[in-house]
């Protein structure tokens, strides 16, 4: 259907997410499975499906949206920061085996507030700790879904023709204190 309604495919963007704050000792393996799912599997299925339309035109770019937790973990999102740890290696690997026709990259963000965070952030909110968790970041702020747009753009552009295989922090800065 895909190849029918559109005629080819150049970019990919995988964008699935669901995360779980639970300590590692109390997770079951139904939620495991779930983050699972969502997390890692979907990224590897959707990508396996829409490669070969990808080949068919000479290749494209397939941006992953991993987290900063796939890289720099965080206590009580173990589930969580092992599957998006997955998608950032997956990145690597796939990057590794489908160039020079493909070129794989990943973003991994901050806070991004979207329903997915929104309960944390009306938690903080309600805590009178949003200031403090503004602070953290050395822009001042936690990110918002447009403060992705600069680098999906890119990395689907032809202006990023030779990176493939790159894991780029959109964290307002957040990684440089770890």
């Amino acid at each position: 259907m895909l190849k029918e309604e559109w005629g080819r495919l150049d970019i990919l963007v995988n964008n699935a997410g669901s995360g779980m704050r639970k300590p590692f000792l109390e997770i079951t393996m139904e939620e495991f499975d779930y983050i699972y799912r969502i997390d890692l599997r979907s990224v590897f299925e959707v990508s396996q499906v829409m490669v070969p339309l990808m080949l068919e035109n000479d290749g494209g770019s397939i941006i992953n949206v991993a987290s900063i937790l796939g890289v720099l973990g965080s206590r009580g999102s173990s589930t969580y920061c092992a599957m998006k740890g997955g998608v950032v290696n997956l990145t690597r690997a796939l990057a590794h085996e489908l160039g020079p026709q493909i070129r794989v990259n990943c973003l991994c963000p901050s806070h991004i507030i979207t329903p997915m965070m929104q309960w944390e952030i009306d938690r903080l909110q309600a805590a009178g700790k949003m200031d403090k968790l503004n602070k953290l970041f050395p822009m001042k702020r936690v990110g918002y879904p447009e403060d992705m747009d600069g680098s999906v753009v890119f990395f689907a552009s032809d202006e990023s023709r030779w990176l493939t295989g790159n894991i780029f922090m959109v964290d307002g800065g957040l990684s440089c204190y770890v």
